[in-house]
């Protein structure tokens, strides 16, 4: 069972279709349904902070009897078929969206839907039901976010790496393998950051104090902190 579990999380697509078709062949009985419902998860499509596929997030969502469940990564629509053909193997209702932050000039002194990010604009769009032709205008839009998103990357890299003594991130080699369409976001970053100080101090207490050093925090609490990687990164970011 936890094989099997784990495999819904492999960024081969081919594993997880077979391990959730096992898993739907011989696993436990579903609870009866509920009301519950949660119409915004992100997938390893573009970050999910326990690594899970839209396979994985579809079979815990049925294990709980929820009623639907909808994804919506970031700048892409990747997880979409996959989302739709779990929910067809286990019964579930399943939609697939995306949203992207924008920026609104005219509103740049003011909070929308971001708080503490005066101008800044979540939008967006839910009911897809393919993905779009890379040759068609929807997959050039598509891929022109991609490109941007990396360029937005590699300049943030740029402008922490010098800030941080002994430790210089690599976007090719230390970020973009974290996710399965090289889609990758701030939290993948900072989550190869905080991979990239435990590999070089050794051990979490040695992280934990590293990162103290470089960002003038009381060491004690970190030490307690770095052991929940979710926690910790999310402190990071």
């Amino acid at each position: 069972m936890e094989d099997l579990l784990a495999q819904l999380n492999s960024f081969d697509d081919t594993v997880r279709r077979e391990a959730l078709r096992q898993l739907v062949a011989t696993g436990p009985t579903s609870p009866s349904e509920t009301t519950w419902f949660n119409m915004h998860l992100h997938t390893f499509f573009s970050f999910n902070g326990e690594g899970y596929s839209p396979s994985r997030l579809a079979w815990e969502a049925k294990q709980r009897g929820l009623y639907a469940i909808a994804i919506c990564d970031f700048d892409v629509l990747a997880g979409l078929d996959e989302l739709l053909d779990a929910g067809d193997m286990l019964g579930l209702r399943t939609a697939a969206g995306f949203e992207s932050r924008t920026f609104f000039a005219e509103y740049a002194e003011q909070e929308i839907n971001s708080p503490g990010e005066p101008g800044v604009f979540y939008f967006m769009g839910m009911g897809f039901v393919q993905e779009p032709a890379p040759n068609t205008p929807a997959g050039e839009f598509f891929a022109d976010m991609l490109a941007r998103s990396h360029q937005r990357n590699r300049d943030l890299i740029d402008r922490i790496n010098p800030q941080l003594e002994g430790l210089d991130l690599d976007y090719d080699a230390d970020v973009l393998p974290l996710t399965p369409r090289q889609n990758a976001t701030e939290r993948h970053i900072v989550r190869a950051y905080h991979d990239k100080a435990l590999n070089q101090a050794g051990s979490p207490a040695k992280a934990a104090r590293w990162w103290a050093e470089q960002l003038g925090l009381a060491p004690d609490e970190k030490d307690a902190m770095i052991g929940d990687t979710n926690k910790f990164c999310n402190l990071l970011r």
